[in-house]
């Protein structure tokens, strides 16, 4: 069976808050939006879209037992980007232990036709129990997952990290990656 760990207290989020370099007074509020960020940037920007680039069954990669302590052999990734007038703002990867994906099924598979900021926030069931942010560079995995054309000569992305539960019995997790496009809806401010 799947446990994770808080990944809150462990040493490896301590490493990422030692590196953290403060964000600008206008992404501060991206960064710590408990709602639909989805909403924000509609709100902001009059448009969303959203273009799933893949799901499918991996095998826990090293950052996910080592960063989310995950101890599943396999995880569901589905991965997103979010768009303000054809203009990709975020990217980001729902991670969830095939632990959870069994004992939700029914829950996920909405997914095909629902987002899942539907699902995370049509659901009382779902709650978030911790949310963090850092910043980024070529140094760290997560860059690595986006490809080069998202970020072009952007040296630092912030990042948002959740853990959710879902009716106490399962956690995944959701890593949120804000990228170049959205500094229009910053008020002006750069990444």
């Amino acid at each position: 069976m799947s446990q994770s760990k808080s990944i809150f207290n462990c040493p490896s989020t301590l490493d990422l808050r030692k590196r953290l370099i403060n964000p600008t007074v206008a992404l501060l509020p991206w960064l710590t939006h408990t709602e639909l960020l989805t909403k924000k940037l509609f709100d902001k920007s009059g448009d969303t879209s959203l273009k799933i680039l893949r799901e499918h069954n991996v095998k826990a990669s090293w950052w996910e037992r080592y960063v989310l302590k995950l101890d599943s052999d396999m995880v569901f990734h589905r991965e997103i980007l979010t768009y303000a007038y054809d203009q990709p703002c975020w990217y980001a990867r729902s991670i969830l232990p095939h632990v959870t994906l069994q004992k939700h099924n029914e829950l996920f598979v909405r997914l095909k036709r629902e987002t899942l900021g539907d699902l995370i926030f049509g659901n009382n069931g779902i709650v978030r129990k911790n949310m963090s942010f850092y910043h980024i560079s070529h140094e760290n995995l997560e860059f690595h997952w986006l490809n080069r054309n998202l970020y072009l000569d952007t040296k630092v992305l912030w990042v948002r990290l959740s853990e959710f539960e879902i009716d106490s019995n399962g956690t995944f997790f959701l890593v949120e990656i804000l990228l170049p496009g959205i500094e229009k809806y910053l008020l002006g401010v750069p990444l």
